[in-house]
């Protein structure tokens, strides 16, 4: 297993510059104004909120795929770090594009990866299959700070509070 996910790894990143030039050209409608620090895949919808002192906290999921929770800002720390030694199946560390990852694979089927050094970013999925596994990573690895632009059909808005 461990083998399959390093190979996962090294695959997706180096097929992740020709899906996400693909992807881009598959959608006309986004808007330079509406930037995200993850390049999306088609099908997901994003769902962001400002946190207090921090970046923005949310989920990415789709129709019976992976939800993903994160939380990017300079005052979060590594959740990977976090998590009990006993729990983790694997974990594996890489650089894609000068961003530093970690990622760890729990018992619990969740798929936590955090981004270092500032600013701070962590995901974490519930991981049912290899393609959801893919998807994930797919996602999660075009990390990058200044954003790519969002169709905006995919952005839903966070519910309103109750105060």
């Amino acid at each position: 297993m461990r083998r399959f996910i390093s190979t996962l790894i090294a695959t997706l990143t180096v097929s992740m510059g020709c899906a996400a030039t693909a992807q881009e050209a598959s959608a006309p409608n986004t808007s330079a104004g509406i930037r995200f620090p993850l390049r999306l895949l088609r099908g997901y919808k994003l769902q962001a909120a400002a946190g207090m002192d921090n970046g923005p906290n949310g989920k990415i999921w789709k129709e019976n795929g992976p939800t993903i929770d994160f939380h990017i800002g300079p005052y979060f720390s590594e959740e990977t770090g976090s998590i009990r030694k006993e729990e983790i199946l694997w974990r594996e560390e890489q650089i894609v594009n000068g961003h530093s990852f970690t990622c760890v694979y729990t018992k619990s089927s969740d798929l936590v990866i955090s981004h270092q050094p500032l600013p701070v970013a962590n995901f974490r999925a519930r991981i049912h299959s290899q393609q959801e596994l893919a998807e994930v990573l797919l996602m999660v690895l075009t990390f990058e700070p200044k954003g790519y632009a969002v169709d905006p059909s995919a952005i839903v808005p966070p519910p309103k509070s109750s105060r």
